[in-house]
Order: C-alpha cells, then structure tokens, then sequence
C-alpha cells in the first residue's frame, strides 16, 4: 500500500504506536516512508521519529496510514479519533484491521 502510493508520487506518512516489544520502529522502518510518526495512545498526540521534520510534533493529514500490527489498543485509538477509516482487514471473518487511512 505504501509503495502504491509513493508510486503515485504521494507523500508516505506512516502511523505507528511504540509496541511492548520495543521492535515497532525497526520493523516500520523498512516501509518506505516520508514520515514515520509514533502515536501516544494516552495524549493522542503525534511526533515524527524519522524523515521530514524528525522530532516534531504532528496532526495526522488526508492519506495518512495507521498500522495496527503490535497491539490491538489502537483499533480503540482509532475509532475514537473519528477520523480514521478501515482500508485493509486481515480476515474478513476476524475483522482485524491491519491498516487504516486517515480521511477528513
């Protein structure tokens, strides 16, 4: 999904929440990406850990993606933000959202 979108020449701003594990960064990273952004699920706030304007606070803008792959708490994040919207289910039958996309 990413790479579709760098290939339509879309800018990649890609959502993540810091998992338990410690791993989430690394393994984000290798997404190709303008942004990668970690969301705080107690502040609902945003910051850029890499790419453009690293170390900044952000708000999420039209096309963001959100990856729910460590935890499961941020299919709670994202229904209560309002603005985030299923693109990618895992299994229809799980319904397990695996990416969402932010729209206004």
């Amino acid at each position: 999904m990413a790479e579709e979108k760098k290939k339509a020449g879309q800018d990649v701003n890609l959502i993540f929440v810091h998992s338990w594990t410690g791993l989430a960064q690394p393994e984000y990273s290798r997404i190709r990406h303008d942004r990668l952004i970690e969301a705080d699920l107690k502040t609902k706030s945003y910051r850029i850990v890499n790419g453009a304007n690293h170390g900044q606070a952000y708000h999420p803008q039209p096309g963001d993606l959100l990856a729910n792959i460590y935890s499961g708490r941020i299919s709670k994040f994202a229904e209560s933000q309002g603005h985030f919207k299923p693109i990618l289910i895992d299994q229809p039958r799980s319904k397990k959202v695996l990416i969402y996309e932010y729209q206004p």
